[in-house]
C-alpha cells in the first residue's frame, strides 16, 4: 500500500480503499529494454511505477520515435486503452530496472465496480491529463526549440532531480529521447545543450545533465 501512496492521483484515497485497490495489482519487476505493450495491440492493463522509469513511443511511418509518456516513480500509465479496451496508443519500453504493478481491464472493471473513489481518482487525472496535452499542443505551436528544451529541463529538475552541491542532477535520458520529448531531432537538442553549457546554464556529469544556473533557463524558457 505504501507504493500506492506515493502516486499522486491516489494520494488521497483512504487506506481501507487504497488496501482495495492494492489486492487488485500484480507485481512485476522490469529490467532495461522490457517491452510491456506494443501499439496498436488490443490494450491489456495499465502499470504504476514504483520504482525505475519508462518511457511510451510512437513511430512514424519513417521509424521516427515520439515519446508520448515518460513516467518514474508515482507515475501511472495507458490508463485509457484500460478504460475502452481499444489499441495501445504507443509502446512502452523500460529504461531503468524496477518494480511496476499492473492492473488488468477486467480486474480494473471490478476495481471500479467496488470502489467508487477510485473512480473518482481516474476521472480526476484524465481531466488533468486533458490539461497537459492542451498546455502541450500550445507548447509545440508557440515555443521555439530552445525554449521548450529549457522547460522540459526544469520540470526534470522539478520533478525528479537529484540535488548535487552546485546544481541539480536530472535523471538519464538520451538527445534522441530528449528531441522526442520537444517535438524536434537530435542534432537540434545537441546544438542547444552544447549553447547552454558555454553559457553555464548547464554542465555535464558523465551522460547526464545537471542544471547549474536555473534562473538563466527559465529565462529561456520565457
Amino acid at each position: 500500500m505504501q507504493t500506492l501512496m506515493k502516486v499522486p492521483f491516489l494520494a488521497k484515497i483512504d487506506c481501507d480503499h487504497l488496501n482495495t485497490v492494492a489486492r487488485h495489482l500484480r507485481r512485476r519487476e522490469v529490467r532495461r529494454g522490457d517491452v510491456l505493450f506494443v501499439e496498436g495491440d488490443k490494450g491489456q492493463a495499465a502499470y504504476f511505477v514504483h520504482s525505475g522509469a519508462v518511457k511510451v513511443y510512437q513511430l512514424s511511418s519513417e521509424g521516427r520515435e515520439r515519446i508520448v509518456h515518460y513516467e518514474r516513480a508515482g507515475g501511472f500509465f495507458n490508463l485509457v486503452p484500460l478504460l475502452d479496451g481499444g489499441p495501445n496508443p504507443g509502446t512502452a519500453e523500460v529504461l531503468e530496472d524496477g518494480v511496476f504493478y499492473e492492473l488488468r481491464r477486467g480486474v480494473a472493471d471490478q476495481l471500479m465496480g467496488l470502489c467508487p473513489v477510485f473512480t473518482r481518482a481516474i476521472a480526476t487525472m484524465l481531466a488533468g491529463r486533458m490539461r497537459y496535452l492542451a498546455y502541450a499542443v500550445g507548447e509545440q505551436s508557440l515555443r521555439h526549440v530552445g525554449g521548450r528544451l529549457a522547460q522540459l529541463l526544469m520540470d526534470l529538475a522539478d520533478r525528479e532531480g537529484e540535488k548535487r552541491s552546485g546544481g541539480v542532477l536530472l535523471p538519464r535520458l538520451s538527445q534522441e529521447e530528449l528531441a522526442s520529448l520537444v517535438g524536434t531531432v537530435r542534432e537540434c537538442v545537441s546544438r542547444v545543450l552544447s549553447e547552454l553549457r558555454q553559457q553555464g546554464v548547464v554542465r555535464m556529469e558523465g551522460r547526464r545533465i545537471v542544471v547549474i544556473n536555473r534562473p538563466a533557463l527559465a529565462a529561456l524558457a520565457g
